[in-house]
């Protein structure tokens, strides 16, 4: 083949991916502008050898609220109060392996505990 019949024969099927390159192009638009939302989690450590009597676990941070907690870990005793929007507090719920609280919306987490050897771990989540 020529050059020249190379040359144009690309330019042709340039021409017909087009519309193509152009469809696509207006969905990748499409996507960047939807609301980025993605689950995020913090793991809490709770040093269990000192005691706590409604202790924040200092998780509270500018706008953020949580909507889920699991405990994860309790080598000993230990109770947990949400910190509700408006300032409340929630009810005592004692910690055990594996609870979980779904639905819920806290913005910190209180914890009480009677002096122990061992750790507690709480996981967090919200959305963003």
């Amino acid at each position: 083949m020529e050059e020249e019949t190379i040359i144009l024969l690309a330019q042709e099927m340039a021409r017909q991916q087009q519309p193509i390159l152009t469809k696509l192009s207006s969905i990748n638009d499409t996507l960047e502008k939807l609301p980025f939302k993605t689950n995020r989690s913090l793991t809490v450590t709770i040093n269990l050898p000192r005691a706590r009597i409604d202790e924040p676990l200092n998780a509270k941070y500018s706008g953020r609220t949580y909507l889920w907690l699991t405990i994860e870990r309790v080598d000993n005793a230990f109770t947990y109060q949400l910190g509700q929007l408006g300032d409340t507090k929630s009810e005592p719920f004692t910690a055990a392996v594996g609870a979980s609280l779904f639905l819920h919306e806290f913005t910190e987490v209180y914890i009480t505990n009677a002096a122990a050897l061992g750790i507690g771990v709480i996981l967090l989540g919200w959305r963003e």
